[in-house]
């Protein structure tokens, strides 16, 4: 027969939580709510341990990252495929910051932009070229368009404005916005840009006509310190005089490269459509 105290204290441990449980709680619980804070996920109790633990900065800089709905889809999907969001991809519920995409190679949304300095029609339209600095850790000393990752809760249309803003300074998006001048898509589809490199992105492909003078345009640009050269080069001189380099001697990498051969193939598209409908009108007056 067991003592009435003792029996008491028996009774008073079964109803007790182990200190060391309590313990072991609390350590996997920060972890783990350091893991969704740093994954970008949305929770009033994550957003207050974030601030014990690390802020992950604006969260207008993580980023919305999707999975194919069909993993075969997406281990069958070629470099600067076609990719229909609507059937072949979905978002993931939680978001990431940039790094974390890149490191692990989780798939995203971007941005490719060709700045022309007129219009589409012209064959001698000029076309913004942007050096990387030597500093940068990702492809350093190349040359590309200009490209931005699209931001969580962001519309391609949205980041492209970003872009061009944060990028060439805001005189030069002030022009584009108040002067008239026109943007368009130059496919109807993203594309999948992918292939060998870690980076993973769905990217869409844009061309903004400037209509401005070139010389007034040099002096319109304000780019960073990632930017250690500009340069400005018509259609044709791109493909002439650049697109027959090694990828490692002008570009980041032979993806890449592809894909402003794609931009340079649809400008021409368009550049023929276009003077194509203007004789037809002039035929037709």
């Amino acid at each position: 027969m067991v003592a009435p105290n003792n029996r008491f204290q028996q009774q008073n441990k079964k109803g007790r939580i182990p200190l060391q449980w309590v313990i072991m709680a609390l350590v996997f619980g920060l972890y783990f709510a350091k893991e969704a804070a740093f994954s970008g996920f949305e929770s009033s109790s994550i957003s207050i341990i974030s601030s014990v633990i690390g802020d992950l900065g604006p969260k207008s800089e993580s980023l919305k990252v999707w999975d194919w709905t069909k993993p075969e889809v997406g281990n069958m999907k070629q470099h600067m495929e076609y990719v229909r969001i609507a059937s072949e991809i979905a978002p993931r519920p939680v978001y990431y910051d940039i790094n974390s995409v890149h490191s692990k190679a989780l798939l995203h949304s971007g941005m490719v932009v060709a700045i022309l300095d007129t219009n589409i029609t012209m064959i001698d339209a000029k076309i913004l070229l942007l050096k990387r600095a030597p500093q940068l850790v990702t492809c350093p000393n190349s040359w590309g368009l200009v490209g931005e990752h699209t931001y969580r809760d962001e519309k391609p249309e949205d980041t492209l404005l970003r872009g061009m803003k944060e990028e060439l300074g805001d005189a030069f998006y002030q022009q584009f916005v108040n002067k008239g001048s026109k943007n368009m898509q130059l496919v109807k589809l993203p594309v999948y840009v992918g292939g060998r490199r870690v980076d993973r992105q769905i990217t869409y492909l844009h061309v903004v006509e400037m209509n401005t003078p070139l010389e007034k345009l040099k002096t319109l640009l304000d780019v960073d310190d990632e930017v250690a050269e500009i340069t400005w080069m018509t259609r044709q001189e791109i493909q002439d005089g650049w697109m027959n380099f090694l990828p490692s001697e002008k570009f980041c990498s032979h993806e890449l490269s592809l894909l402003l051969q794609l931009v340079l193939h649809r400008l021409e598209d368009f550049e023929k459509e276009a003077n194509k409908e203007r004789y037809e009108a002039e035929m037709h007056a």
